[in-house]
């Protein structure tokens, strides 16, 4: 028997969203071992400034927005 249109679009969706979930995992892991490297090195410390910015809207946005919104544009 052949899978519905409806059952493969929302099995789409959930692999969808759970790549971007895993995504923002990764980014905010990176992005903080990044922050912590660069917080010691004083000619540096504006990056590292910037970069917790990123990191913040990543927190901010984790397992939400990015993903909520992504999935909303494309259903």
């Amino acid at each position: 028997m052949a899978t519905s249109p409806t059952t493969q679009l929302d099995a789409t969706l959930d692999t969808l969203q759970n790549g971007l979930l895993k995504i923002t995992d990764e980014a905010k892991s990176a992005v903080g071992s990044w922050i912590t490297t660069l917080q010691g090195n004083a000619d540096l410390a504006p990056l590292a400034a910037e970069l917790q910015k990123l990191q913040d809207a990543i927190t901010q946005n984790h397992h939400g927005d990015i993903s909520g919104s992504f999935l909303q544009q494309i259903t």
